[in-house]
Order: structure tokens, then C-alpha cells, then sequence
């Protein structure tokens, strides 16, 4: 049992909302996360949602950077409806600056995947660096997010250590970068992944999950399988 890599959206505005294109998810079963950035303090986050009424639920905590200017979060929703038109959006209570990459995991038995590890770190130095991570079986989707306070200008994004760089925000004039990226892995271990930027900002944000595929009916797990308990950084 694998995950894969399915189809995915991003988007950043100027505004209290922001909405991604119209993608084609699969109809049921699939697995989506989204990673979104907002201004501080002058917005605050109202809700993630998306045009087929799934139910998301947030990956860890939110954090700011260390200038205190954008925040990332992500939310996961790990059992999805979907089908042609999918959007995603990001609400805030105020007009700001604010970015939503969604990243689809498909599966191949259709029965959604559970998030296993999960962190983000608070980086000054570049590369910037997610940090480690852990899986408890061996195969697993690992899922990176990246943002930071532009300084202006374009900011392409390089992942490191085997990651592949799905979408990305590169405009920093307009706009707060942000970028997501992947792996499959076929064995337990420990990964992180690292982000260069052309234009290095002050801090930046990054983060890395690790996702599962749930087991078909009648198929159970060791207790040595089920995710162990983690402290916060």
C-alpha cells in the first residue's frame, strides 16, 4: 500500500480571502492538505474551506516567524470528497496579504491515509530546515511547507535531501513566498528537508508531515504501528 502524488493548487491575494483554481481531485478517498501563510498582526485566521464541504482539521499548531509578520498553518483532511471544480480557500477577518498552497495524496485502495508526524520549525538560517521526523512504517508520503517575509523580488525555492518541489508562490514583492514539496519513502527512518531561497529573508518557516495509507477493511494493525506519542518543540 502507497501513496502518490496527486494534483494540486496554489494561490496568494490581497484581501481577507484568497481562493485557489479549479482543480480535478479524486472522487472519494484522497488525502489533502493545504499550507497557508497570513499577515500579523494585522489579520487574524477565520477558516479553511473548500468547494466540497470536507472537513479539515489543523496539522499541529500555528507559528509566526520571528519578525512577527506571517504565520503558517496547515489542515488536513484525510478522507475527501472531491471531483472536478475543486477549490480551496483561505478566510481571514481583515483584508491582508495571505497564500493557500493544496496538495492532494491519492491513495490505491481509496481510503484516505492518516497523518503519522507531524512539525514545523522557526529557521534563521538558511538552508532552513524542517527538522526531523520520524515514520513508524515503511512507506509514507512525507509533505513540506516553506513561507517567509519577502524582501521583495522573485523567490524561486530549492528543496533539499531527495525532496521535489510541488507548487510555489514566487513572487515576494506582492506577496509572502510560500512553496510545498515531497517524497515517498519506502522505508522507516528519520527525514527532514531543507529550503534555499534566491533571496534569503530574515527567518522563514518550515515544516514537514508525514502521511500513512489507512489499512482496507479487515486488515488490522500491530501495536508497534500505530504512531507514538510526541513532545512539541
Amino acid at each position: 500500500m502507497a501513496l502518490t502524488l496527486g494534483v494540486n493548487a496554489i494561490a496568494s491575494g490581497s484581501g481577507s480571502t484568497v481562493t485557489t483554481g479549479a482543480i480535478t481531485t479524486q472522487v472519494s478517498g484522497s488525502c489533502l492538505e493545504v499550507v497557508v501563510n497570513l499577515e500579523k498582526p494585522t489579520q487574524t485566521f477565520t477558516s479553511v474551506t473548500d468547494s466540497k464541504g470536507n472537513t479539515w482539521t489543523i496539522v499541529g499548531s500555528a507559528l509566526t516567524d520571528s519578525g512577527g509578520v506571517v504565520e503558517m498553518r496547515r489542515y488536513r483532511c484525510e478522507n475527501a470528497v472531491g471531483g472536478s471544480g475543486h477549490t480551496f480557500t483561505l478566510t481571514c477577518n481583515v483584508s491582508g496579504v495571505c497564500g493557500i498552497a493544496a496538495v492532494e495524496q491519492r491513495t490505491t485502495i481509496g481510503r484516505g491515509c492518516a497523518l503519522d508526524q507531524e512539525g514545523v520549525i522557526n529557521d534563521t538560517a538558511s538552508a532552513y530546515d524542517s527538522g526531523p521526523e520520524t515514520t513508524t512504517i515503511a512507506d509514507e508520503f512525507l509533505f513540506g511547507g516553506f513561507t517567509c517575509q519577502g524582501g521583495g523580488g522573485t523567490y524561486t525555492h530549492t528543496f533539499g535531501n531527495s525532496f521535489t518541489l510541488i507548487n510555489e508562490e514566487t513572487n515576494g514583492t506582492s506577496f509572502f513566498p510560500l512553496a510545498t514539496c515531497y517524497q515517498l519513502v519506502t522505508s522507516i527512518g528519520t527525514y527532514n528537508t531543507t529550503c534555499t531561497v534566491t533571496t534569503n529573508p530574515i527567518a522563514a518557516l518550515c515544516s514537514l508531515d508525514t502521511y500513512r495509507e489507512n489499512p482496507p477493511m479487515g486488515i488490522t494493525m500491530s501495536v508497534s504501528e500505530f504512531p507514538k506519542p510526541k513532545l512539541r518543540r
